[in-house]
């Protein structure tokens, strides 16, 4: 059995391989490392799917209903990012990493400032996205990011901002989310169930279109009750100051 590695999945769950691709990357690395491929993005065509399903079996520990990837192409958007193996003399199509999305009208406006109260405004939502392990620290993931920033950015209803939940343990997905900028909103009890037990999820917001922040957030009252926490400390160093001088 061979098996990989994602963060998505509990410490205690090692996922099997389950994608035609990340086999053939298995069997491929020595020429992938002396030659690496030249990653072209596109959307997922329909034919695809299974491969698609193959490889969120391997992400996620989640079972995904056929509902969802039928949906590509018409309410969700996708970005792959895929090579073509006539550079190794074959002839087929390897999936690296793909990220599925979707634009939706808010039904309240939570998490914008207070102007934009009673206007009609959208969000995009990152449902997936994941890269073959193999490939990973190679700029994919921030590629397929960027490019669906400017996809969102693009687009008619003009997103105020992109978000996603991430599960508490996946430290890895969090530290890249906030090295991209995106911006811990909400703490998410009970979130996901995952093989028999329940684990919270992190929110995470990234604001595009010169959208307007709301003046309190999870980070800012972070920093106010640090703040708080060491005025005490503060107040005792002043009064230590001035009985020396």
């Amino acid at each position: 059995m061979k098996t990989t590695k994602s963060g998505s999945y509990p410490p205690s769950i090692i996922p099997e391989l389950q994608s035609y691709s990340h086999f053939w990357i298995r069997n491929h690395l020595e020429e992938i490392k002396n030659k690496p491929p030249s990653i072209i993005y596109r959307p997922i065509n329909k034919s695809e799917l299974k491969e698609i399903k193959a490889l969120h079996k391997e992400w996620f520990p989640i079972n995904y209903s056929d509902a969802l990837f039928d949906m590509i192409g018409s309410s969700l958007y996708s970005i792959a990012a895929v090579f073509d193996t006539k550079e190794y003399g074959e002839s087929e199509i390897i999936f690296a990493g793909l990220i599925l999305f979707r634009v939706s009208h808010n039904e309240s406006n939570g998490f914008l400032r207070c102007t934009y109260f009673m206007q009609n405004t959208y969000s995009c939502y990152i449902i997936t996205i994941g890269v073959i392990e193999e490939l990973r620290c190679l700029g994919i993931g921030s590629e397929l990011i960027l490019r669906m920033q400017r996809q969102a950015e693009s687009l008619i209803e003009m997103p105020l901002y992109i978000y996603l939940h991430v599960v508490v343990y996946n430290n890895e997905a969090i530290a890249f989310y906030e090295r991209k900028g995106f911006i811990r909103a909400e703490h998410i009890s009970d979130h996901y169930y995952i093989d028999g037990k329940f684990y919270d999820a992190y929110l995470y917001i990234f604001y595009i279109n010169n959208a307007k922040t709301p003046i309190v957030t999870w980070e800012n009252v972070g920093k106010m009750f640090k703040s708080i926490m060491h005025f005490p400390a503060r107040v005792k160093s002043l009064f230590v100051n001035q009985k020396i001088n």
